[in-house]
């Protein structure tokens, strides 16, 4: 193994642990993250690693295989059944079938020709190819219609990136010190690594336009006791905040319609507080959804 696959498989596995550190470690949890994206990827090394009790290379081989699989498997559960109250499913909208159909025929019509025996592990190795090249693009989907974005995403997103581009080097050292090349391998390498930089960049720039979001935030304004709710997606920062949309506009006898515990009792105390009701603006954290429900 040369230096290039060592150094991509480890950026692949750092970019595996960010997510996971983002997913369990953090507030934001399952934001941001499409399930779509790890759905994709948990079939493409699903349908690559068939051979893996079938076929012995090395202890490290097989290692990473059991650990990308398992990885994949703990991410596809516990985003839409344990961390379901953080999945941003309004977001993660991508018509998946629109990437499964032309990569299912790309793999039966450009492949490798082998033996009628090999026949099936040769179209999942290469369907697995192309489906990963393109595995990627509902997350990228996701963000740009309004996902969150934080810096543990974008390391996740990096690192995806940093380990198909590496690969790229690899196969250059193969070509010169082994005259090895893989025309399937290669074509969906290079495409995977065009779409992640293409997305980086999508990722990267809402990232700075939005700021990071940790939390929404509702900006509260009071006037003459008329409580006007606008909301914004993400905290209000230095230089950000002019998205607002309008909500709503009442008192707090009339919002019990709400149905947010913390929106009634902080109106309610600013209806008590004597330096509340005139020209008062107050930001306040509140869970995401409290309005939306």
């Amino acid at each position: 193994m040369n230096g290039f696959r060592a150094v991509a498989d480890g950026s692949h596995v750092v970019a595996i642990f960010a997510l996971f550190f983002k997913l369990f470690c953090t507030k934001s949890s399952a934001e941001g993250v499409s399930w779509k994206s790890q759905f994709l990827y948990l079939a493409t090394y699903c349908a690559r690693y068939l051979d893996l009790f079938s076929s012995f290379i090395s202890v490290y081989n097989t290692t990473m295989k059991s650990f990308i699989i398992l990885s994949s498997i703990v991410t596809v559960v516990t985003i839409p059944w344990i961390l379901k109250d953080h999945y941003q499913k309004k977001f993660d909208t991508f018509w998946i079938e629109l990437l499964i159909l032309p990569v299912t025929v790309l793999a039966l019509v450009l492949r490798h020709s082998v033996s009628s025996s090999d026949m099936i592990l040769e179209l999942c190795w290469t369907w697995s190819i192309y489906m990963e090249a393109v595995a990627i693009i509902p997350q990228f989907y996701m963000t740009w219609r309004g996902g969150h974005t934080d810096s543990l995403l974008i390391t996740y997103l990096f690192g995806m990136f940093s380990y198909r581009g590496l690969y790229i080097g690899n196969w250059v050292y193969r070509y010169f010190n082994e005259e090895y090349y893989d025309f399937v391998a290669i074509g969906g390498g290079i495409t995977e690594t065009f779409v992640c930089l293409c997305g980086l960049i999508v990722t990267m720039a809402a990232y700075h336009r939005r700021g990071e979001a940790t939390e929404p935030y509702y900006s509260v304004k009071v006037t003459q006791n008329v409580y006007t709710l606008p909301f914004i997606t993400h905290p209000i920062q230095k230089g950000f905040g002019k998205d607002y949309k309008p909500l709503m506009t009442g008192t707090a006898s009339n919002c019990d319609h709400l149905g947010s515990s913390d929106t009634q009792s902080l109106l309610r105390m600013l209806d008590h507080d004597e330096q509340s009701p005139y020209n008062h603006d107050l930001s306040v954290p509140i869970h995401q959804g409290s309005f939306l429900a």
